[in-house]
């Protein structure tokens, strides 16, 4: 978490995103809570997006929030969330190509540990 911090001016999440990173009985709840609760953006923006029927709000108000702020990137793994976000031309990265940026940056030795984690978690 702190190596977004490091490689990104700012670290912004839809209210929904927060909601659903702190549920109690998720895995790393606490510290996500903790983590990201200087860091949500609660404003109703509205864009015209091309989203399939059942997209999760999550994902829309990720959307719609890069859009807002101009981002650079909108980081989301979802497969099908993807899908939407390049059809709406938002530069989308996943986890993998976050960590191949702070490799890039000098932030990490390899990426491969890291991968190993995540393969290892749900």
């Amino acid at each position: 978490l702190e190596l977004l911090v490091d490689l990104f001016d700012q670290v912004v999440v839809p209210k929904k995103v927060y909601e659903e990173c702190i549920i109690e009985d998720k895995p790393q709840s606490f510290i996500l809570k903790t983590f990201l609760a200087d860091k949500v953006d609660e404003s109703q923006t509205t864009y015209p997006l091309q989203l399939p029927a059942n997209l999760g709000m999550g994902e829309t108000e990720a959307m719609l929030l890069y859009f807002e702020l101009k981002a650079d990137y909108l980081l989301m793994d979802d497969n099908r969330a993807r899908k939407a976000a390049k059809l709406n031309k938002i530069n989308v990265i996943g986890s993998l190509g976050f960590l191949l940026i702070a490799k890039k940056a000098g932030k990490i030795d390899q990426v491969s540990s890291y991968l190993d984690k995540l393969t290892q978690s749900n």
